[in-house]
């Protein structure tokens, strides 16, 4: 803008010495011509009209970078919306995940999209052929044997069967010795196990609760039994539990706060 008004004034100087020696060959009768005056106004129009569009030139590319901006701060919103997203998604999905896949001594489990146990690896024992038409929430592989819990929506194998088994129940398969295929407590709930070398150890679901809450309750175990790793200690504060090959281990959480954390005290039983 400077430069052109410094153009425009040598424009104007130019035109007025022009203009006056134009007048004075006029007067002189030397030059013929009554437009010197309209041809002198009309430059500088086009002068006022030349600079009006730079200034508004300026104007449009400083809204075109404002719009830039804006575009790049919203994107920049969006990625970060989507990421809290995804973080958050990643958080409530957590405790599905956990236990969705598993490895035995010589073979592993996984519980795909549809709830549906998938395993391979040695199956001598049948270890790695799910029950036909069960849904899992989890499954845990032990040596021979495979356990789960099991989600909503079994069915039945055949018709006039009985289905696998309901929202959280506890269903075993494999070698059965120590009966560690079996739980005692065909009808109770759990909402995590863990599956050992001969014995597995779950924690119950408190009746009116569901299986999807996150909270403590007693510890139920069942198979091998010599070590005691199958006799858990007293309580109904476990939050967490994991099987070995002759002991166990699991998570204590005293608070309400610590619970829903699964943050505690660990203890351990069995073959020291």
């Amino acid at each position: 803008l400077e430069q052109l008004e410094i153009d425009k004034d040598w424009f104007d100087t130019q035109v007025l010495y022009y203009t006056e020696t134009v007048a004075t060959l006029v007067l002189e009768g030397k030059v013929y011509t009554t437009q010197v005056a309209n041809l002198a106004q009309a430059r500088r129009d086009r002068a006022e009209m030349e600079l009006k569009h730079v200034r508004r030139m300026q104007a449009l590319e400083a809204r075109k970078l404002g719009l830039h901006m804006a575009r790049d701060e919203t994107r920049g919103l969006y990625d970060k919306s989507i990421e809290r997203l995804a973080l958050q998604s990643a958080v409530l999905s957590r405790k599905q995940a956990e236990g969705a896949v598993s490895a035995g001594v010589h073979h592993a489990c996984a519980v795909d999209g549809a709830d549906r146990a998938r395993c391979w690896g040695l199956n001598d024992a049948g270890q790695a052929t799910p029950p036909k038409g069960a849904r899992f929430r989890a499954v845990s592989c032990g040596d021979h044997f495979t356990c789960g819990i099991l989600a909503n929506g079994n069915s039945a194998p055949h018709s006039g069967e009985r289905a696998a088994g309901g929202d959280g129940e506890a269903l075993c398969w494999g070698a059965a010795s120590f009966d560690k295929t079996r739980p005692p407590d065909t009808r109770a709930r759990y909402r995590d196990l863990s599956a050992g070398a001969s014995h597995v150890c779950a924690i119950k679901v408190p009746k009116g609760e569901a299986v999807s809450v996150a909270h403590a309750g007693a510890l139920a175990c069942w198979g091998d039994n010599r070590d005691h790793q199958a006799t858990p200690p007293k309580g109904e504060d476990y939050v967490m539990v994991s099987a070995g090959f002759a002991h166990t281990c699991a998570l204590r959480a005293s608070s309400l706060k610590d619970k829903a954390a699964r943050v505690g005290e660990v203890v351990c039983w069995g073959r020291a």
